[in-house]
């Protein structure tokens, strides 16, 4: 949302139709994008802050059976977050 509210009105529409027909905008297009944008931070602190809350959640339901594959799921995430966050500083 971040990204789409930084870029110009045309390529947002080339964005949201890329959503709309199924296709990715591709994670190296959009880190570029947003850092030229100057949002990179902003947004890598968004998706960090939204999967600490989810794994806050997720930890009260620990013993049901879908909730350690979600946690799995979470640790990858934060890898992923953590690789866009190292991009995006060039560490």
């Amino acid at each position: 949302m971040l990204l789409l509210e930084g870029v110009p009105a045309a390529e947002r529409g080339e964005i949201e139709a890329a959503f709309r027909g199924g296709q990715t905008y591709g994670l190296a297009a959009s880190r570029q994008r947003m850092q030229e944008l100057g949002i990179a931070d902003g947004v890598i602190r968004a998706i960090d802050a939204e999967l600490t809350a989810a794994r806050s959640e997720l930890k009260e339901f620990a013993n049901l059976p879908p909730v350690p594959l979600l946690l799995q799921l979470d640790e990858l995430l934060h890898v992923q977050v953590a690789a866009l966050r190292s991009a995006a500083t060039g560490a």
